[in-house]
């Protein structure tokens, strides 16, 4: 057993972290890379107070496919919120990775500890399909959220803002949503049209369309 609350502890992290970590890693060398073969879990995994879930995960080195075997579980409460699976080829140059990420209710709060500098008090859910592939330096995502019930105040307007239903187009260059219906903290209601633009999530471009009128901004 292993107290997360040492990586806090130790600064590792400027997240404050708890929970305990449980399971075994075998660590070895294929030709020029490191591989494991894990069976882990990590129990009421809480980071900066917020429950995050219990996280559980697999991999095993397949010799004949050169592949390692991913497997990887978040669940709160006994429900499964995201399931992470496929496989990573580490020894190929292109098509690295064959991974599937499936959300089905999962809770937008859990993202806050890791935006906290940009928004805060997220709410609501999340649901879709996101295949990841291409290279581990350069991965390539494709795939379709759904926000419901969902609010997040900007920390830097000092706004809350409510979509009630919307989709995410997510794209390898791309991430941005269509024509969603938003409405502000007086419930005032507009459409909003975004899209971030990036180069393997750097060099990031925005283009953010709101057909608003007295649609709250600044508070």
């Amino acid at each position: 057993n292993f107290d997360l609350g040492y990586i806090s502890n130790f600064g590792i992290s400027k997240n404050q972290f708890e929970g305990m970590f449980n399971g075994q890693i075998d660590m070895y060398q294929r030709q020029t890379s490191f591989v494991a073969d894990a069976d882990i879990t990590i129990d009421s995994l809480i980071v900066d107070g917020f429950e995050i879930g219990t996280l559980q995960g697999s991999s095993e080195y397949n010799i004949a496919e050169k592949a390692l075997i991913l497997n990887l579980d978040l669940s709160y409460k006994g429900d499964r919120n995201v399931q992470i699976t496929g496989d990573y080829r580490p020894f190929t140059d292109e098509d690295q990775l064959f991974l599937n990420a499936r959300f089905k209710s999962f809770r937008a709060s859990v993202l806050e500890p890791f935006i906290n500098d940009f928004t805060s008090e997220l709410d609501g859910t999340i649901d879709g399909n996101v295949t990841i592939t291409g290279i581990a330096t350069n991965p390539e995502l494709n795939g379709k959220l759904n926000l419901k019930d969902f609010q997040l105040k900007i920390n830097y307007l000092n706004t809350k803002y409510q979509i009630a239903n919307g989709d995410i187009n997510i794209k390898p260059d791309f991430i941005g949503m269509d024509v969603v219906p938003i409405s502000d903290g007086r419930k005032t209601n507009t459409t909003l049209t975004a899209g971030v633009f990036h180069e393997n999530f750097s060099d990031f471009n925005y283009d953010i369309f709101i057909d608003a009128e007295n649609f709250l901004c600044l508070d």
